[in-house]
């Protein structure tokens, strides 16, 4: 059995399913091979261990990269804005 003490309180992992507060695991990528390895990676942990709560993928791309990417399907997804190039000067 794990416990995991903070201050004075001490939970269990049998606890923690029964918590009141909900756990949403948030994980960032951009497009590209690389990242989607990662994520299948991840999906894969995620759900073998049983992680309680939801999993949400924040992805960056670039319009063009949006274009020609094919990874949409590999875990829950919500699209953020793309910081690569800076919005005002161009700066990659």
């Amino acid at each position: 059995m794990l416990f995991v003490i903070l201050g004075r309180a001490v939970f269990t992992v049998e606890a923690a399913y029964k918590a009141p507060w909900r756990i949403h695991t948030l994980f960032s990528v951009e497009c590209g091979n690389y990242f989607d390895w990662q994520t299948v990676g991840l999906m894969h942990s995620f759900r073998k261990v049983k992680q309680p709560g939801h999993i949400t993928r924040l992805l960056s791309c670039t319009d063009e990269q949006k274009k020609s990417y094919r990874g949409m399907h590999l875990a829950p997804t919500f699209e953020v804005p793309s910081m690569s190039i800076h919005p005002v000067t161009g700066d990659r």
